[in-house]
């Protein structure tokens, strides 16, 4: 049928193919191609007018398609006409004389690539009003939903965020591998890899898992290129709540020559701003795509939240703080004991949702690697970094410079033989240095407004996930 042939004349006429985005940067009567996927349908008379997107931005471009007069023949191919069937149109920019776009395509051929089968679907769309949870259900189709669309494209922005600020400030790109045979956190949260086939026995000399967390390689990258960063994956055996996931993707800067936290705090407070700075500036219609009348609000309290400087506070006076609140938490603050999720969250309310910063915490809670301040080594030279929504965003700490020290703490946990790398690097010119790790996942939930880690990642690895276990109830999980 003429109206959905195929488009053999593209190649000689070379019209201009867009996108979404790109389409409002046509000029007016500009021969244009446009592909991909029908939004939303609607008949008036011969008038056709389809919403046609190709998800690489917010926008959607209105196509303008005149139907034959009396032609019954075409009725059963329009009806394919539905949301998600993939189009092909061809035609010429227009000005738009309705409300809600300034220009549009009015079309002069009309290609169905292919229908949707609307009644294969596994619930009854309109998919932009199904939540989060049943979503992920069906990994193959979350894509088509506007939010998660939204969610992806900023995860995308915020990468290039990332990556624009490191490389202005002269930081080098490592790689940081997946495998390795030491733990950076020192817990038993790991995952260990083996052949598949028992018969085939050891595969590596030592026991080998899935990283947890690329510093210690990174840090030993340091030791000769002065600023550093990685954005991996990295894997934990922990937790079923929305804060966690098995597999996720961990940011981690490590600096050469830094000798108070302060100058770590300085440097994350300003790689946080500059992002937001970038989100508020180039990508608040993604937001407002994500959240439409919560749009603005959100927008605002993104601004205020880099408008003024961070609080700093030592981890004794958020103790402090937290216990003449009045709040009946889970679990009661305690200068022995790590700030839990409600404690974070207390604290940026307490702060105004100005993000805040926790220092000096007790060094028995830290990891070996973490250098302590000069206090008879009660307290370490670190920080937390909590911010709306997520609360811990950031970690940070100066790391032991000192041979003698590191060595002593590596002999009592029975660790010097795995890694005695590490430790070296303190003999071959070893130089004061710090670092941080930071949630790249749970920045993207932070900047978004999405409360579950579940669902700004495309395909999330969580304990249970795929064995058709309902995890309703675990979003509403915190710790």
């Amino acid at each position: 049928m003429a109206a959905f042939r195929c488009l053999q004349t593209f190649g000689r006429c070379r019209p201009r193919f867009v996108t979404g985005r790109a389409c409002s940067t046509v000029t007016t009567g500009e021969e244009t191609v446009l592909k991909g996927w029908i939004k939303k349908v609607r008949f008036y008379g011969q008038l056709v007018f389809v919403d046609v997107a190709d998800g690489t931005s917010a926008s959607h471009v209105q196509v303008v398609f005149k139907r034959k007069k009396k032609a019954k023949s075409e009725d059963a191919v329009w009806a394919d006409v539905t949301p998600f069937a993939s189009v092909e149109t061809r035609g010429h920019i227009i000005q738009s004389i309705g409300p809600g776009q300034e220009t549009e395509l009015k079309a002069s051929s009309f290609r169905l690539h292919s229908p949707c089968d609307q009644s294969a679907l596994p619930y009854t769309m309109t998919v932009d009003e199904l939540d989060f949870v049943s979503l992920r259900r069906t990994p193959h189709l979350r894509a088509k939903d506007r939010r998660f669309a939204a969610i992806l494209r900023m995860r995308h922005h915020l990468r290039r965020a990332v990556q624009q600020y490191f490389d202005d400030r002269g930081f080098i790109y490592v790689d940081t591998p997946a495998l390795t045979s030491s733990n950076c956190e020192g817990g038993g949260e790991v995952f260990q890899v083996k052949p598949a086939n028992p018969e085939t026995g050891p595969f590596f000399r030592d026991p080998t898992f899935l990283t947890v967390s690329g510093q210690l390689e990174l840090e030993m990258i340091n030791s000769g290129i002065a600023k550093v960063y990685t954005l991996s994956p990295a894997f934990r055996a922990e937790g079923k709540s929305r804060r966690h996931l098995s597999e996720f993707h961990m940011l981690e800067a490590e600096v050469a020559f830094v000798e108070r936290v302060s100058e770590l705090t300085e440097l994350t407070e300003d790689l946080y701003k500059y992002i937001i700075r970038q989100v508020l500036d180039f990508h608040s219609d993604e937001l407002a795509a994500l959240h439409h009348s919560d749009a603005k609000a959100h927008l605002e309290y993104l601004e205020r939240s880099i408008s003024k400087p961070c609080i700093q506070m030592p981890f004794h006076e958020a103790v402090d703080v937290l216990k003449r609140s009045g709040e009946a938490f889970a679990f009661d603050p305690s200068t022995t004991s790590d700030l839990r999720a409600e404690h974070e969250k207390y604290l940026n309310k307490h702060c105004g949702d100005t993000p805040v910063f926790v220092t000096d915490f007790p060094m028995e809670s830290k990891p070996f690697y973490c250098r302590s301040n000069d206090d008879e080594k009660k307290t370490s030279a670190s920080f937390d970094f909590l911010v709306g929504g997520v609360s811990e965003l950031a970690g940070g700490t100066l790391r032991e410079e000192r041979y003698d020290v590191l060595k002593e703490r590596l002999d009592q946990l029975g660790m010097t033989d795995k890694l005695q790398g590490y430790l070296d690097v303190r003999r071959y010119g070893g130089v004061p240095h710090g670092g941080f790790g930071l949630g790249f996942d749970r920045l993207v939930s932070h900047v978004t407004k999405t409360p579950s880690l579940r669902d700004v990642t495309p395909f999330p690895r969580y304990r249970n996930a795929g064995r058709g276990v309902e995890d309703e109830g675990e979003d509403a999980v915190d710790e």
